[in-house]
Order: C-alpha cells, then sequence, then structure tokens
C-alpha cells in the first residue's frame, strides 16, 4: 500500500505530502527474513513419499516463499541458515551454524541452489558437503540471525524483521538445563529488539509436538498475531507452506496513533486499512541520456530584480472589506492543524442508533500497539467485552493526521480462531 496524494489548491500539496508521511513513517522500508533450519537427524527421516523428510519439507517451503518474494517484493531481504550441521560458516564463528545463503535480496541463483539441495545434486548430497551433528546451541543459532539483522540494518533501513525456525523437535537441548536457558534469554533478547521468531513446527503422523515442552517460553507472539498459542503443527506440505506464506504475507499499519480515554489514559493502536482503492501512479519524468529520475525543484524570486525568495521571506493573506488580513507561514500552519493524531474517546451511544448510511467509507481494523504504550493489549481488550456487554457503540474523534478529523464509532469484534488456532 503506498501513498495516494493529488494536488490540492493554494500550495497545500506539500503540506499534505509531509503530514502522509508523518502518518506511514514505516512505507519504503526493507522487509527481512531468516529461514532457519534444524538440520538434526530426525529431520531427515523419511515421513512422506510424495516429499520425503522434514528438511525436504521445509527446503520446498522456502523455494516457495522465495519465489513468491521475487515475483511481489524482491526489495525484501531473505536469508537461509542451518543448524546442527557438522560444518559451519558463519559471523561469529560459531560451531555448528552454517549461513548457506546471506541477507540479500532472493534470484534466481539462490533458488537453484535450494533445487539442487532437493535434488541431491549439491556436492553429492547434504551429508557430505554440510555433515549433520547433535553438538549444537540453538543460542549460537539465534544469535547468528541477530547478527545478520544488525549487519543489514546498517547498509540500509529494515523494516520487519522476523525469523522462521523450521523443527520437528520440540524439546531441544533435552537434560542440559543451561543451554535451553540460554536459548530462552537470547530469544528475549531477540523480542525487545522487535524481532518476532515465528516457530514453523512439524510432526510425523502419529506423533505429537508438545510445544509446552521447551518452546511456549521462546517464541515470541507478533503484536498483530497475539493469539495466546502456537499454532498446531503441520503434518503436510500443504499446511506448512499455508503457514508460511501467511506469516510471511506484510500486514502494515496505515499508522499509528495514541487511543486516549481521558485524565491522561492513553493506549498505543496500530491502524489497519482493510480495503482500499487501487489509483495509476503518476508518471515518473526520466532523463533520457541517463535514464535517471528527474527531479523538480521550484524556486520562486521577485520579478522586477530575480532576487530568490526564501519561505520567511513570503506571506499570505485573505481580503475582508477591502483590507488584506496578513498570515505568516506559522500562522497559516496552526490553523490547518485541528489536533495532534490520536483517537479521543466522545462517549457512547445505543448500538440500534448506528444506521446503514453512516458508512460512508471504508472501515478500519485498530489492534493494539504495545511498542507505543506498554499494557495496551491488556486494556483494550477489557474495553470491547464492556462495549458488547452494554450492547452499545463508543463514539470518537478520530485525528489521522493533523490536519484531518472525523467522527466515528467503534465497533468490537470478538476474535475466533479455527482448529489451528
Amino acid at each position: 500500500m503506498g501513498d495516494h496524494h493529488w494536488p490540492s489548491r493554494n500550495g497545500e500539496d506539500e503540506e499534505a505530502e509531509e503530514d502522509q508521511l508523518e502518518y506511514q513513517y514505516q512505507f519504503g522500508q526493507n522487509d527481512s527474513l531468516i529461514f532457519l533450519v534444524d538440520c538434526t537427524e530426525s529431520m531427515f527421516e523419511q515421513v512422506d513419499e510424495e516429499h520425503g523428510s522434514h528438511f525436504n519439507l521445509s527446503i520446498k517451503c522456502i523455494k516457495n516463499v522465495m519465489t513468491n518474494k521475487i515475483v511481489g517484493s524482491n526489495r525484501d531481504l531473505l536469508a537461509v541458515v542451518f543448524y546442527g550441521t557438522r560444518e559451519s560458516k558463519n559471523s561469529g564463528d560459531f560451531r555448528n551454524v552454517y549461513v548457506l545463503q546471506d541477507l540479500e535480496q532472493p534470484g534466481a541463483e539462490r533458488v537453484l541452489q535450494l533445487e539442487r539441495l532437493l535434488e541431491g545434486e549439491d556436492n553429492d548430497g547434504f551429508a557430505s558437503k554440510y555433515g549433520r551433528s547433535d553438538d549444537y546451541s540453538l543460542s549460537d543459532a539465534l544469535w547468528t540471525c541477530s547478527l545478520m539483522f544488525s549487519k543489514a540494518n546498517k547498509a540500509k533501513k529494515l523494516g520487519h524483521q522476523r525469523v522462521m525456525l523450521f523443527t520437528n523437535n520440540d524439546n531441544p537441548h533435552a537434560g542440559d538445563k543451561q543451554l535451553q536457558m540460554q536459548a530462552v534469554r537470547r530469544a528475549a533478547d531477540m523480542q525487545e529488539n522487535h524481532v518476532d521468531l515465528v516457530l514453523m513446527n512439524m510432526q510425523a503422523p502419529g506423533a505429537r509436538f508438545d510445544q509446552s515442552k521447551f518452546y511456549q517460553d521462546v517464541v515470541s507472539m507478533p503484536e498483530d498475531e497475539d493469539t495466546g498459542c502456537v499454532a498446531d503443527p503441520a503434518e503436510k506440505f500443504e499446511e506448512l507452506l499455508t503457514r508460511a506464506l501467511t506469516k510471511d504475507h506484510k500486514k502494515r499499519s496505515v499508522g499509528r496513533v495514541k487511543f486516549r480515554l481521558g485524565q491522561g489514559v492513553e493506549m498505543g493502536l496500530s491502524v489497519y486499512g482493510l480495503v482500499g482503492r487501487t489509483s495509476i501512479p503518476p508518471p515518473v519524468k526520466l532523463y533520457k541520456d541517463t535514464n535517471e529520475e528527474v527531479k523538480t525543484i521550484t524556486k520562486r524570486f521577485v520579478e522586477e530584480t530575480g532576487e530568490i525568495l526564501l519561505p520567511s521571506d513570503m506571506a499570505k493573506y485573505q481580503e475582508w472589506c477591502g483590507k488584506k488580513i496578513w498570515m505568516d507561514p506559522d500562522e497559516v500552519e496552526s490553523i490547518k492543524r485541528f489536533d495532534a493524531p490520536g483517537l479521543t474517546l466522545l462517549g457512547f451511544k445505543p448500538r440500534r442508533r448506528l444506521k446503514r448510511y453512516h458508512h460512508v467509507k471504508p472501515s478500519q481494523f485498530i489492534y493494539p500497539d504495545e511498542a507505543a504504550v506498554r499494557g495496551s493489549s491488556p486494556s483494550l481488550r477489557c474495553a470491547p467485552a464492556e462495549v458488547r456487554g452494554e450492547d452499545v457503540v463508543a463514539v470518537w474523534q478520530y485525528t489521522a493526521r493533523r490536519n484531518t478529523r472525523t467522527i466515528r464509532p467503534l465497533l468490537p469484534q470478538k476474535e475466533e480462531m479455527d482448529e489451528h488456532k
């Protein structure tokens, strides 16, 4: 979803664009995703006649996601990391962690490399080149991912950072509490740095993946998916691929605002657009010799002297009763500003007062934003419960940008899960 901007009169287009950029500050960033694959012995046991082992299922799933990225969002960064290998290759010199592909934009050569892994043609197969070992540390593997994100952040600003962990082992480091605690602490550090760790757990037919043994303390629930539980493990390739594509789907908010309840009580909210109009992008002017984008620079000058005018040299006026009322740029700016962006609770109305003709533009979905205000999730969960019980709708003032203000109703909805949570 990009910025939609139409020229306005009286030179207001620059101010409107500035507001839109402030409202959608997170657009234009590169999302990053690291596939972290368990390569221990159990991952290579045959579980499916069509797709083979869990390792093959993982690589096929990664290849499909990577192909979709190339077609749909090739600016994003992807990486593939193995842990539990005999060989080691990583920037932190950790044992039994092998970085197969660094965090870079996807391409055809990377997809072909994954296909060679599946076909067993990459230097006589996986075992001969990378090997397998149970002497590994999950904490070192997560640390390797953190270092890769840090290195990429120095080169370009990253947006969404996520690690997909493919494994069928529900209790790694069983019997070694120290290694388990190191992994838990490392996962907590990643969560504090806004890195989501998503568990792509698999299980063989007839087996059971018990997430309560270890992963319930490791896997972080992203802010937009805080269901309080880990999804059921996948048994088939189609289930695994569907979950991977769902997790990778960009759910970008169109803005972050504060929800004000009065008397200094605030909650952080992310606003999501459920549906929007797609417009034809404006033409881009290019320089014919180099095909570089041409940038337009506007300068104003005094016609008599040719002197260039600065913004501080100009003022606007309105004429009333034959007299010009002059206003400096700061005064003009303050007139356009209604209020700080956010939502302010005005009161409550019976639900029956809400009519169908009140729906004049697409609805938006709000979700608590813990990064803005801690404690927003439990606070917002309590509010809809009270509203549903009283059969009323909350009426609020919604200021998306400083120069826009609307009155909107809040309709709470109870979240429902499918059989896979």
